[in-house]
C-alpha cells in the first residue's frame, strides 16, 4: 500500500498529497480497528454458540 503510493506521488510530496496520504494512514488505522472489533464480536458469538 505505502509503496504504491509512493511511487504514485512526485518525488517532492506537495502539501495537498502529503495529506491525501496522512488521510488514507488514517482511513486505513481505522479499517484495522473496526476490523478487530468485528473479528472480536464474532469469535464471542462463536463462544457462546457452543
Amino acid at each position: 500500500m505505502e509503496e504504491i503510493a509512493n511511487q504514485l506521488a512526485p518525488k517532492s510530496p506537495t502539501l495537498l498529497n502529503r495529506r491525501l496520504f496522512s488521510d488514507s494512514r488514517k482511513q486505513e488505522k481505522l479499517f484495522q480497528k473496526q476490523k478487530s472489533a468485528i473479528e472480536d464480536i464474532l469469535s464471542e458469538g462463536e463462544s457462546l454458540r457452543y
